[in-house]
């Protein structure tokens, strides 16, 4: 909202969105290159953060701000746009990383249980049509949500 830009991406990456989810991302420098404006002027000399390994890209800036409740609103229009590499899509393994990823961040929100039922189903999925990545991020996320609970428990009470 301070700079009213922002890079919208397309990615199948299940290792970038598992480590996003959780705040682990690393060497972001590796991650990401600076791509410039098309039409620059005096005052909009824009730079945008795009993603190296992404399918496409969409730099947008904001035209307007709607932020009432129950969400926030925000008009944009795309700037400049790429394409990476063809997107062929999700098989059923990536969208059960990204649903184990989204799990990841209501820790706070459902009980482990809930959470480990949930991640049990998502297991067979991942088994059933997953690759080395979605096998690798869906243990790592598995690895995170344990220790976001560990944490839980072990907080001081309120």
């Amino acid at each position: 909202m301070h700079s009213r830009r922002a890079v919208v991406h397309v990615t199948d990456n299940v290792d970038l969105f598992a480590h996003a989810a959780v705040g682990s991302l690393g060497d972001q420098a590796a991650l990401r290159q600076w791509v410039r404006r098309l039409e620059e002027t005096a005052e909009n000399d824009s730079q945008y953060w795009i993603l190296r390994d992404c399918h496409r890209w969409f730099a947008v800036e904001v035209e307007s701000i709607n932020d009432h409740d129950p969400r926030a609103e925000m008009s944009c229009r795309v700037v400049r746009s790429g394409i990476v590499r063809p997107f062929f899509g999700f098989n059923r393994a990536k969208f059960a990383v990204i649903e184990a990823a989204i799990l990841a961040t209501r820790t706070h929100l459902l009980s482990q249980k809930e959470v480990e039922s949930d991640l049990s189903r998502l297991q067979i999925l991942v088994d059933k049509t997953g690759g080395a990545a979605e096998d690798a991020a869906f243990e790592f996320l598995k690895q995170a949500i344990s220790q976001r609970y560990t944490d839980i428990d072990s907080a001081p009470p309120n």
